[in-house]
């Protein structure tokens, strides 16, 4: 039993971890997007 509760337990890390590195990735795609409108805008 306690072997399934670590595991369960790491699952929900590792969720928790992917879950952060989509909100960052997500953040510097709109990062990257808001900055090719602007260099739209100067060409």
């Amino acid at each position: 039993m306690a072997q399934t509760t670590s595991f369960k337990a790491e699952v929900r890390g590792e969720i928790k971890e992917n879950k952060e590195e989509i909100k960052i990735f997500k953040e510097e795609i709109k990062a990257e997007i808001k900055e090719s409108k602007e260099e739209i805008k100067k060409f």
